[in-house]
């Protein structure tokens, strides 16, 4: 395939996910698509992308107009149902439901009555949108083929590579319409028939390993493991930490301090030093520091990754596996920030760490002067602490201000822009697990003991 005719193609899928539509028709009215069904590098096609920013005309200009095959998948294994679901769109998730159900009517009508679906009606395509029969019949696509049906059928069980279904997904979306939707069509009979099913049903998340690469394509990638949150579960809890479940998770906070890291990392800042993280959560800052200090040959002489919530500790343990992180160079402990005796000692009293690293760790203000005594008593005469932070958060405009108090010398800037790009090696999940991670807020937060020092605080 020459490049001119790979570029119309990726103008093809462009123009249709930004939904221009009009300027898309231009190109099958000028015969320079030769592939309605083009995919890009990662095996979306231009279906994909509509139902995922969910342009219901453009998602039905694709279905009607260009016989476009709804049951395709990339290569995550994720057909356009599942990016809609992933995604909360609502207008096109149904839409792919009402086509399935039309193309499979006679079938369906055999397992029973459907009424919403037999009531359910297509969108109304503007006149403009209607191929000419030339368009038809240059591409084909006058009418659906023999196989169509054949080849396009709604499967709620079929997993993706990261084991989530299409049911598993409309279970865990925030728009519960899309969930009634997928529970009024027929191919959900299959929760009354299959034992897999009724266990995805009642399974509401699902556990996710991500691979993260951070700086160049070329760097370690990073394995991590973020736990699910069953329903009902308030994921924050700041009154109580062993209840409080935010480091089962990976916040997007914890992205942008990888990449700071990262790169303090590769530049040594790190080398021979006692390092600790405090309320590492899943890990991930923590491991991507100590995987690209190693990486430059610039490794910590130990690092202690801390955390108080026994099954956040038990997924930490979990991800350093993960990563082939075994041995005494880096370690895990519970630190309970409200109790001095959970913190590490040694025969002159609390263990004294060169670097103290953190993301995300205040998110309401009864937690600033907890953290502010960890860090005052666990932090050399010498030391550095490193904190990335969003400024939204309830008591982050008060820690630096607790910091000064304790006679801390403390720097504050906003992240550099390239701290917000995507570490995922599966770019096309980063909206559907880190929508935030374009926010404007996050911020870098450097500290140092001023030249004269006070007796820390417990």
């Amino acid at each position: 395939m020459s490049s001119d005719t790979d570029e119309y193609n990726d103008e093809w899928l462009y123009l249709l996910r930004v939904n221009d539509i009009g300027a898309a028709i231009k190109l099958l009215k000028n015969r320079l698509v030769t592939d309605l069904e083009a995919k890009d590098e990662n095996g979306n096609t231009a279906l994909h992308y509509c139902c995922a920013n969910n342009l219901e005309i453009a998602t039905f200009f694709l279905l009607q107009q260009c016989k476009f095959n709804y049951a395709i998948y990339n290569k995550s294994g994720n057909s356009p149902l599942h990016w809609a679901i992933q995604t909360n769109s609502a207008s096109t998730a149904k839409l792919l439901l009402i086509h399935d159900y039309k193309v499979h009517e006679q079938e369906y009508k055999m397992l029973g009555a459907c009424e919403y679906y037999d009531q359910a009606e297509y969108p109304k395509l503007p006149q403009e949108f209607i191929l000419d029969n030339d368009v038809l019949e240059f591409y084909k696509i006058d009418d659906y083929s023999a196989n169509y049906s054949k080849n396009n059928k709604i499967d709620l069980l079929r997993n993706n590579v990261f084991g989530k279904s299409a049911l598993n997904d409309a279970f865990n979306c925030k728009d519960v319409n899309i969930l009634q939707f997928i529970l009024e069509h027929p191919c959900a009979s299959i929760l009354d028939k299959d034992e897999s099913a009724s266990k995805a049903a009642s399974t509401t998340n699902t556990n996710v390993i991500h691979k993260f690469v951070f700086g160049n394509s070329g760097n370690p990638i990073v394995k991590m493991r973020e736990l699910a949150i069953e329903e009902g579960n308030d994921i924050l809890n700041a009154t109580d930490a062993e209840f409080d479940l935010s480091g089962r998770v990976i916040w997007e906070t914890a992205l942008v301090a990888s990449q700071w890291f990262s790169i303090l990392a590769t530049e040594g800042k790190f080398k021979d030093a006692n390092v600790l993280e405090l309320g590492c959560g899943c890990g991930l800052t923590g491991i991507t520091l100590y995987i690209y200090s190693v990486y430059s040959n610039c490794q910590p002489m130990n690092l202690v990754l801390s955390d108080v919530n026994s099954e956040t500790l038990d997924n930490l343990k979990y991800n350093l596996e993960l990563n082939g992180l075994k041995g005494d160079k880096v370690t895990t402990l519970r630190l309970d920030w409200n109790n001095p005796d959970t913190w590490p000692q040694n025969i002159d009293g609390y263990e004294k760490y060169q670097m103290i690293i953190g993301s995300d760790l205040v998110y309401d203000s009864c937690m600033v002067q907890p953290l502010c005594n960890v860090i005052d008593n666990l932090l050399d005469t010498n030391g550095e602490f490193f904190y990335c932070f969003k400024m939204n958060r309830a008591g982050a405009q008060e820690l630096p201000e607790e910091l000064k108090k304790a006679n801390f010398t403390i720097e504050i800037e906003p992240i550099p822009i390239e701290f917000l790009e995507n570490p995922l090696v599966e770019k096309e999940l980063s909206k559907v697990y880190f929508p935030d991670l374009n926010s404007d807020d996050f911020m870098l937060l450097h500290a140092k003991r001023a030249m004269y020092t006070i007796e820390p605080r417990v």
